[in-house]
């Protein structure tokens, strides 16, 4: 990973962590099935772990979910990074 990366996925963190209801509600509007798994991984996106511990942590869990629980909850991943990059 990149200094640049770990610093855009940091300051993700640090907003996630500072608007906790906004980060529920998103995963709210998952499928149940992909809720938890989606609110496991927010779990270890924000935790203090370092960036590459928390990047093969999150690649383990989504490699062990449906094909189909992994999808939806990329596709949410992917509308959340765009309505942050509007934002910046």
């Amino acid at each position: 990973m990149s200094a640049e990366l770990i610093e855009k996925l940091t300051k993700l963190a640090e907003y996630i962590k500072a608007h906790p209801d906004e980060a529920r509600a998103g995963v709210a509007k998952l499928s149940p099935d992909a809720q938890k798994p989606a609110g496991d991984i927010i779990k270890i996106f924000v935790s203090d772990k370092d960036p590459k511990t928390k990047h093969e942590e999150i690649q383990a869990l989504k490699a062990s979910l449906p094909a189909n629980i992994a999808a939806e909850i990329e596709e949410h991943k992917q509308e959340l990074a765009k309505k942050l990059a509007a934002r910046a």
